[in-house]
């Protein structure tokens, strides 16, 4: 088990050895002040605890299904009890369509589904306006962020051909057939993931997966 107020004594006595061992000082009244200046945090600053608690729990998923399409609550989303966050979300983003308010801001700790905050009314607003078109862009910071995001929405809209999706980052290859550099279109991936850059121009994805560079090119 981690120990973590252990690894820190740990570490900052490791670095202790490397500055005594690495700058030696002869006089020990220098030394002796370098000490001392140590143990007052010239070199690092007190160990920092933050603890993480829970969101506070809201409805069931299944009880949202006055403002989401019952296809959408039949989709694998790995959990069956909201946050209160992600409920308020939902409800505030489906009010968007009837001309209710339309700006949210998520703001919670890690892991404590601020994606399926927006991503559930996302994909039931492609699933009640099925074609081709970009109805959704995610943008984030970096790939492997995006690339996360992506397997997500493999595992979850497998079953759901009439949403598409597509990644256009760096990654993403030109053309489905591959060239010399990059494999071709894996036969696993589901039909309605647009693997290429000139499949989504041709035929636009409902979610867009991009970077804010690729979304200067775009």
């Amino acid at each position: 088990m981690l120990q973590p107020f252990a690894v820190a004594d740990a570490t900052l006595d490791y670095y202790r050895r490397y500055v005594r061992s690495s700058f030696p000082l002869r006089d020990d009244l220098l030394d002796a002040q370098r000490e001392s200046l140590i143990d007052q945090g010239l070199l690092w600053a007190d160990t920092f605890i933050s603890l993480s608690r829970p969101g506070s729990t809201g409805p069931l998923l299944a009880e949202m299904d006055d403002v989401l399409l019952a296809e959408t609550l039949r989709l694998p989303w790995g959990f069956d009890r909201l946050y209160s966050h992600q409920h308020d979300a939902i409800r505030r983003l489906a009010a968007s369509r009837s001309g209710g308010p339309a700006n949210t801001l998520i703001l919670s700790g890690t892991g404590s589904g601020k994606t399926e905050g927006f991503l559930i009314p996302v994909v039931d607003a492609c699933l009640r306006e099925p074609g081709p078109g970009v109805k959704a862009l995610i943008i984030y910071p970096m790939n492997a962020l995006a690339n996360d995001q992506l397997n997500r929405l493999h595992r979850l809209l497998e079953n759901a051909p009439g949403v598409t999706f597509g990644r256009y980052t760096g990654d993403t290859p030109e053309r489905d057939e591959g060239d010399s550099r990059r494999p071709g279109r894996p036969l696993d991936l589901p039909d309605n993931f647009l693997w290429s850059r000139q499949a989504m121009r041709t035929t636009p994805p409902n979610i867009l997966l991009t970077n804010y560079t690729q979304l200067e090119y775009l």
